[in-house]
């Protein structure tokens, strides 16, 4: 298991893609970082991740407005988004 240390980040982004996750309760959202910005004291782990496609995880409630917002046209996204692991990325439950 790798530890990873407490990390925020707010992105900016275009939706590529959203589908379904093998956590339960969670839909992936594949985000183009365009940008990544420091969030207060918390390291920004994803700031080397400009220009990338990265599958954030989104509790399905949220999720579906996500989905909503895709589906119309909208592909832009901002949201606050914490690295948990290499390759797993986690939105934040509040914001």
């Amino acid at each position: 298991m790798v530890q990873v240390i407490e990390n925020w980040a707010d992105i900016e982004g275009e939706i590529q893609t959203v589908r379904d996750s093998e956590l339960k309760g969670y839909k992936i959202i594949e985000v183009l970082v365009k940008d990544a910005k420091a969030v207060g004291n918390f390291p920004n782990l994803l700031e080397q991740r400009r220009g990338e496609v990265i599958p954030v995880y989104v509790p399905e409630p949220r999720a579906v407005t996500v989905q909503e917002a895709y589906d119309s046209g909208q592909s832009q996204v901002a949201c606050r988004v914490r690295l948990a692991g290499p390759t797993r990325f986690f939105v934040h439950p509040e914001i």
